[in-house]
């Protein structure tokens, strides 16, 4: 159990360390399989065991949850293809051309046809709440999943507001790590970055394995262009690369770490689950906690004064 991206949220009210309780408010939103009438379904399914296993579990604090999305995949190439095929069949027997009403119902019966016959994808994704900190991290970046999960835990808990963090702007930081040469003492710059413009277009530059001093990444950065992504190292713990968004994807994770949790004895894959799950969700805790006063708005308004004011404080 390692999380490969983060997406952070504040939590609006505090939530109680009690997966017992919390697995029993997820089974109001469960997964179902896909079905004819529902090509798409998303819901909870236990992030440990097998079917009828608690829909949390919970350690050192945090709680950790899963959801399930499941789509039947059938492009609009297959069904026009197979379209074109009945239209021509059926032209040839009656001897007559389809009108657009009579096309329009032979594509969506052929639609729902093909349909039930289509093979379902699944998509399992893991999240976990720190109970300390009212912190919801989930496990994707992907825009479309994030929607899903936090649609269903707004209707599961109505009363919680879920948002991302009061951030001064992280590129506005990063490029501030970048040109100063100062960031926190507990991470290092790897050699990757992409930089951006500032006008409409978004002209994007990726660097990749390159002296993030050198002149071509100096010469941009004079020129105004800002850091949206940056690979960075913690603590020789974990390496990943922050986000515009104060995302972070590509985690991967220090040897030492994945060998300490072999260290442990686990008999079954829920225990070495179990295990994993603990290392990771306190790397990942500690590793925010470090990055957050670097980010966090304080409700000034954002300007580099304010971007130095956050690195002095971290």
């Amino acid at each position: 159990m390692w999380f490969k991206n983060i997406q952070p949220y504040l939590l609006s009210e505090s939530v109680a360390y009690d997966p017992e309780a919390f697995s029993a408010e997820l089974a109001c939103q469960p997964w179902v399989p896909c079905s004819g009438a529902a090509p798409e379904t998303a819901g909870f399914v236990p992030p440990i065991g097998g079917e009828g296993a608690p829909l949390a579990y919970g350690a050192q604090h945090m709680i950790l949850f899963c959801l399930k999305v499941q789509k039947k995949m059938l492009s609009s190439a297959a069904v026009r293809e197979q379209l074109e095929l009945k239209l021509a069949e059926i032209e040839e027997r009656q001897g007559r051309t389809l009108g657009k009403d009579e096309q329009r119902r032979l594509k969506e019966d052929l639609y729902g046809t093909m349909l039930g016959q289509a093979f379902p994808v699944s998509k399992k994704i893991y999240a976990m709440i720190d109970t300390r900190q009212n912190r919801l991290l989930v496990d994707t970046v992907a825009a479309r999943y994030l929607d899903k999960l936090l649609g269903l835990l707004a209707q599961v808990f109505p009363e919680q507001s879920i948002a991302p963090y009061p951030l001064v702007s992280p590129p506005a930081v990063m490029t501030h790590w970048l040109t100063s040469n100062k960031y926190p003492d507990s991470i290092t710059l790897a050699d990757n970055c992409i930089l951006a413009d500032s006008d409409e277009n978004q002209g994007m530059v990726r660097f990749t394995r390159k002296d993030l001093a050198s002149s071509a990444v100096e010469r941009l950065l004079n020129e105004g262009n800002q850091v949206v992504q940056l690979a960075v190292n913690w603590q020789g713990q974990l390496q990943c690369q922050i986000r515009q968004d104060f995302s972070f994807s590509s985690i991967k994770y220090a040897d030492s770490i994945r060998e300490t949790a072999k260290e442990y004895v686990s008999e079954t894959p829920e225990e070495r689950f179990a295990t994993d799950f603990v290392l990771m969700s306190e790397a990942v805790t500690a590793f925010i906690d470090t990055l957050l006063p670097c980010f966090e708005d304080s409700g000034r308004v954002p300007s580099r004064r304010v971007v130095e004011d956050a690195i002095e404080v971290a």
